[in-house]
Formats: C-alpha cells, sequence, structure tokens
C-alpha cells in the first residue's frame, strides 16, 4: 500500500503567481525584476522558480525574526516588520508574500506597506488561508500548541516548534483585502480561490485520498467559501 498521496510539485495557487510574474518580466523588457519577498524565512519558493525560469531579479526579504539572516538566497534581508518596511516608496516591482498575512496582527498596515514601496506598473501578490474555510475556522478556533501538533504530526514538519507562528487572521475577509489595496492605491485587484488542503495530508495516503477527493467536489461546486487559499494579485 502507499503511504503517501500524489501531489503537484507546484501548488495551483503558486502557479497562478508565477505566470503573473513571467508577464510582468516579459514587460520589463530583460530589466531585472527588483523583488520584496515579505515574510522570507530561511528560504525561498519563489526564488527557485526565478532561477529555474532565466528570469532576472534582484531578490529582497524582509521578515520580523533575524533567522531570516541565514537565507542566503536573498541579495539582502531587512529585518523588520511587515507593518513599517524600511524601503522607499515605489522602490520594487514586486511585493511577494506567501503564508504571511493571517500571522500579521495590523495587516491593514501590512497591506498599506506593500502598496506604497510596489512602484506603479508593479505588482503586488500575496497567498493566504482563506479565513471562513473550514480550516480557517478551525486554525482562529484552536490554540497556538495545536497548531504545532498539526504540523508536527499531520503535515509531518520536522522543525514544526520553529515554523509555527501566531495566527490572527486580523484582515476578515478577502473583500476586506481587496478594500485595503484598492484604498492604497492597487487597482486590477483579482481574488482567486483554490482548494489545496491535500498538501496537509500528503504524508497519509487513506485521509490524503479522501481530502483530495473532497478539494476536488468543492472546486468543481466552485464553492469559494470552503476553498483555500485564495490568491491576491492587484497592479499599481
Amino acid at each position: 500500500m502507499q503511504d503517501k498521496i500524489y501531489i503537484p510539485p507546484v501548488r495551483p495557487s503558486l502557479e497562478l503567481v508565477f505566470q503573473a510574474i513571467k508577464e510582468l518580466a516579459e514587460r520589463n523588457g530583460g530589466e531585472p525584476l527588483k523583488i520584496l519577498e515579505v515574510g522570507c524565512g530561511v528560504k525561498s519558493t519563489l526564488h527557485a522558480f526565478l532561477t529555474e525560469n532565466n528570469i532576472p531579479f534582484i531578490l529582497h526579504g524582509l521578515d520580523i525574526d533575524d533567522y531570516a539572516l541565514e537565507n542566503s538566497l536573498m541579495d539582502e534581508v531587512l529585518i523588520a516588520s511587515a507593518e513599517k518596511i524600511p524601503s522607499p516608496d515605489n522602490c520594487y516591482d514586486i511585493v511577494f508574500s506567501l503564508w504571511v498575512l493571517e500571522h500579521i496582527k495590523d495587516s491593514t498596515s501590512a497591506l498599506q506597506e506593500m502598496s506604497r514601496v510596489c512602484r506603479a506598473g508593479g505588482m503586488v501578490a500575496a497567498v493566504y488561508p482563506n479565513s471562513y474555510s473550514p480550516e480557517g475556522v478551525l486554525t482562529r478556533l484552536t490554540p497556538y500548541e495545536f497548531h504545532i501538533w498539526v504540523r508536527k504530526h499531520i503535515s509531518k514538519h520536522k522543525a514544526a516548534q520553529r515554523h509555527t507562528f501566531g495566527t490572527y487572521f486580523s484582515f476578515g475577509r478577502t473583500a476586506n483585502v481587496k478594500k485595503i489595496l484598492l484604498d492604497s492605491g492597487m487597482k486590477n485587484i483579482e481574488a482567486h480561490f483554490f482548494a489545496e488542503l491535500y498538501y496537509r495530508f500528503r504524508a497519509h495516503y487513506i485521509l490524503g485520498s479522501i481530502i483530495v477527493w473532497y478539494c476536488r467536489l468543492i472546486s468543481m461546486l466552485n464553492i469559494s467559501l470552503f476553498m483555500s487559499p485564495v490568491v491576491i494579485i492587484a497592479i499599481k
């Protein structure tokens, strides 16, 4: 019997973001994209994508924890809060965050700052859990210790304690995220919902297979309330 389910090597939600980055790179005429990855941690899926696709780039990382200084993939690491980014206005082509907004106490300020440092014609892209999906509701109603347990025993994360952070969902609904970005000068704001819960259960074949069918069903029926994550892409 198989002990793991098959999952795509790249999440469909990230594929959408990466396609938008490719299109922006083409419009940039071969000039290096200057990118800020908010909540960079010690690794970067974005760096791998840019390198594999031969997209010229300058990648800066921002993180509130100084352990991010270990991230050798970044050209520069800024140790600061997303609520007060220490960069001038209009200086990045792309501002990107992955699984970060839900961990910020004042996500309104963070989204405003992400918009501020994005140049005209640039892009803000964020991937975050749907706070009103079953997964999001469970996360909001359970304590931090339970989140660590899930990452350790369900997701089989080897460093669950270090890489599990407090969760706030201070932005509320995705409609609020879109409004904050719009009020901050962003336009052409799109929200896309994905059903990717099966990634959390990839190490459990039977349970993971059930979750795969659940995700397929809610995707087919387009029940966005149950779908997570959300991808927001906005142009300035």
